[in-house]
């Protein structure tokens, strides 16, 4: 049986906004096995952002419970967290201080990076997603935005997580970017490292993941193995996403 590598129990996130209650959240589940690649697809405001920050612990649940690996860690991260899960951002270039030059970025974290030889792993970290490392000393801004996204993700990488959070990490780029960028996020699976890929992009999202969630207003409104749901979608509104895949 597949290890489960991360567990939301009936996640619930409530805001307040002019005074009233908005449900951003409503009664959410899923389950992340070991190895596995989860995307999660709805239109903006559907809450699957929402959910990723949460389980980042970027935010605090109004109720519900996370669990990774069995053990509860709803409403803080311990520091042996931040070990076990990285993520990647949607804003290439706020990802990182536009005033240091990348090796200087990728310092920062040497603390926390298991590797003995911290520059070496960095360097086969950018070969393999096909970056020159003459990037290290190259600011933010004086890389593209497709490179500086898979430096991101370099960044993430380095510290050898167990599970890889992508919040829209491919929407600011342009095409070809975002396949170059895909490319390199599917050749993750032979790390066997778990995934969660949020997105509004279906097709995107159905050529990276092993199964997809769907979600709207708070809800996740279907399920299932993505071959499953884009031959055979049960709700209406999955079948309203791929058609505007296939009108695209």
């Amino acid at each position: 049986m597949e290890e489960t590598i991360l567990e939301v129990k009936n996640a619930v996130r409530i805001y307040k906004k002019h005074g009233k209650e908005l449900k951003a959240l409503d009664d959410i589940s899923l389950v992340l096995k070991k190895g596995e690649f989860l995307g999660i697809v709805g239109e903006s405001g559907s809450g699957k952002s929402t959910i990723l920050r949460h389980i980042a612990c970027l935010d605090k649940l109004t109720s519900g419970n996370l669990f990774f690996k069995g053990e509860e860690y709803t409403g803080s991260k311990p520091q042996q967290m931040c070990k076990k899960m990285q993520m990647v951002f949607q804003d290439p270039l706020g990802s990182f201080d536009p005033h240091l030059k990348m090796t200087n970025i990728y310092k920062e974290i040497y603390p926390i990076m298991p590797a003995e030889d911290k520059l070496a792993k960095i360097e086969e970290l950018l070969g393999q997603m096909g970056l020159d490392k003459e990037l290290l000393d190259k600011r933010p801004n004086q890389i593209s935005g497709g490179q500086c996204q898979r430096m991101a993700i370099v960044r993430a990488l380095a510290i050898e997580p167990e599970i890889l959070l992508c919040d829209e990490a491919t929407s600011a780029l342009d095409v070809s970017a975002q396949a170059i960028i895909v490319g390199h996020l599917s050749k993750l699976k032979e790390k066997v490292i778990s995934m969660i890929f949020v997105s509004h992009d279906l097709a995107i999202t159905s050529s990276l993941c092993d199964r997809i969630m769907v979600f709207r207003k708070g809800k996740c409104v279907e399920e299932g193995e993505t071959r499953r749901l884009i031959e055979d979608p049960k709700e209406e509104y999955t079948k309203e996403l791929l058609s505007s895949v296939l009108k695209v």
